[in-house]
């Protein structure tokens, strides 16, 4: 195959490729989805590798929405 049948089999497949593409519906994930627990929840101590059903985020880290600036002092 030549270098011009390659590459059209490559734009071919690429434009299929985003025809068939689903588009993300819902919620965007962020600070108000955040799953919560509630007073006189059980918390669960997991050894090894489980599957659990239900979540539960103890600690979710630094929510803050600043941007980062490119650069720095030097």
């Amino acid at each position: 195959m030549s270098f011009l049948g390659w590459l059209a089999v490559q734009l071919i497949a690429a434009v299929v490729e985003y025809v068939l593409t689903p588009t993300p519906r819902g919620p965007k994930p962020g600070i108000s989805t955040t799953p919560t627990s509630q007073q006189g929840t059980p918390r669960r101590v997991i050894f090894g590798d489980v599957w659990v059903a239900d979540t539960f985020i103890g600690f979710w880290g630094n929510q803050r929405q600043t941007p980062i600036k490119a650069g720095g002092k030097k």
